[in-house]
């Protein structure tokens, strides 16, 4: 990793990070991707810029680029991410032209400075977390950054580390 990483990675390094899953959702696949929208997705068929908007005001998440065989995913809010296809077969299940999320326990921490920070993805481009976004854990030393909003509707606590708030219907952190 080169120095600038370790510069730019390091206070997210330092984050409290806990297990949690991927909900199991459902996306369905659409030919085109002009055909994109909400729980779909498509292959790549050409090189492709694809950026990940935010439904938030804080921008642009990230920049990223789909080559030919590359999936590209379009989540509950349109905002649109490329996933390898060598990591789809590792964390989603392909079934009848549907992929499915698969229970990979992942690590995130909750961002809780009071100022936005930017650092470089695994992908090689700039993201910026913001105070309440998410911080997902990539490998050992690799990070992403997922906004709160879509962080709290796609992502659950892990099962060991829940519990059930009936007032909300919601899972919580325990303390």
């Amino acid at each position: 990793m080169n120095s600038r990483r370790n510069n730019d990675t390091r206070v997210l390094a330092e984050l409290k990070f806990n297990d949690v899953v991927k909900k199991s959702l459902k996306y369905s696949f659409v030919q085109e991707r002009t055909d994109l929208r909400p729980m779909t997705f498509t292959i790549a068929k050409r090189k492709t810029k694809i950026t990940t908007k935010l439904m938030s005001e804080s921008g642009n998440e990230t920049t990223n680029v789909a080559m030919a065989g590359d999936i590209i995913i379009c989540g509950k809010y349109n905002e649109q991410y490329v996933v390898t296809f060598t990591k789809i077969l590792t964390m989603y299940d392909i079934v009848d032209a549907h992929l499915t999320v698969r229970d990979v326990t992942r690590q995130a921490g909750l961002y809780t400075s009071n100022t936005a920070h930017t650092f470089t993805s695994p992908w090689g481009e700039s993201m910026t977390v913001h105070p309440g976004d998410y911080v997902v854990k990539e490998g050992e030393d690799g990070f992403y950054m997922v906004e709160k909003n879509t962080f709290e509707e796609t992502y659950d606590r892990h099962s060991s580390l829940v519990v059930f708030a009936p007032e909300r219907f919601r899972i919580s952190w325990k303390k």
